[in-house]
C-alpha cells in the first residue's frame, strides 16, 4: 500500500458490530506484518449492538467499552477526536425487531446518530458503509428475533441509506453493492458463518 493511502486512515476511526469487528481482526491480522488502514483505530462489538443502542432508544442498550469503562458513542468520540469516522451499523437494528420493522425508520435512526456524532466533532467526515447481504439461506441465528430478516429487507435498508447520505452529502462505500451476488446474496465464499458475517 502507498504511504498516502495508508496517511490517509491515521486520524480514523471505524465504529460498528459484528461485522466490523471481522474486518477489525483481520486488519489486526495483516498489521503484524504489513502496513494495513494506517493507525486506524476500531470501536466494535461482539454483541449486537444497534443503531437503537447508540441513540438511546432501547432499554438497558448496548454500549461501547473504552478506556475501561462503558461510555456513550459521543463521550468516545469527544475523547478520542478523530478525522473521519467510519460507521457499519443498521442489521441489528433489521434483526432484534419481532415485528416487521420499517427500513426507513432505522434510516432515520441512522442519521440521528450522525448529527449527534457532528454535534460532538462539527468538523468530522463521516462515510457511511453499507451492510453486506445475507448469505442465501433462510437460516437465522436464535437470537434474530425477526424471522423474515432476508436480502430483500437488508436491500431496502441500504437503499433508503444511500438516498439518506445523498441528501445529507455524506460519503458512501456501498459494501452491498459490492457484495452482492446476482441474487442478491453473500457469496458462499465471503462468509465465515453461514449467516452474514464476513470472513478474511
Amino acid at each position: 500500500a502507498d504511504a498516502s493511502a495508508e496517511a490517509y486512515f491515521d486520524n480514523t476511526l471505524f465504529v460498528g458490530d459484528s461485522i466490523m469487528e471481522g474486518i477489525r481482526q483481520y486488519v489486526m491480522g495483516q498489521r503484524e506484518s504489513n502496513a494495513c488502514l494506517g493507525e486506524a483505530k476500531f470501536l466494535t462489538t461482539t454483541i449486537g449492538i444497534s443503531l437503537a443502542d447508540l441513540v438511546g432508544e432501547r432499554e438497558a442498550g448496548i454500549a461501547y467499552s473504552y478506556k475501561g469503562s462503558e461510555m456513550s458513542l459521543e463521550e468516545i468520540v469527544t475523547d478520542m477526536k478523530p478525522q473521519r469516522i467510519f460507521l457499519l451499523l443498521g442489521l441489528n437494528d433489521l434483526s432484534i425487531v419481532e415485528k416487521e420493522p420499517s427500513s426507513q425508520a432505522i434510516v432515520d435512526r441512522y442519521a440521528r446518530l450522525i448529527q449527534n456524532l457532528k454535534a460532538c466533532l462539527p468538523d468530522v467526515q463521516v462515510v457511511v458503509i453499507t451492510n453486506p447481504p445475507k448469505m442465501n439461506s433462510s437460516w437465522l441465528p436464535d437470537y434474530a428475533m425477526n424471522r423474515s430478516f432476508d436480502n430483500q429487507l437488508i436491500g431496502e435498508f441500504c437503499d433508503g441509506l444511500k438516498t439518506m447520505c445523498q441528501t445529507e452529502n455524506i460519503p458512501v462505500l456501498d459494501a452491498h453493492g459490492l457484495l452482492e451476488d446476482e441474487s442478491g446474496a453473500l457469496p458462499e465464499a465471503f462468509c465465515r458463518d453461514g449467516y452474514v458475517h464476513l470472513n478474511n
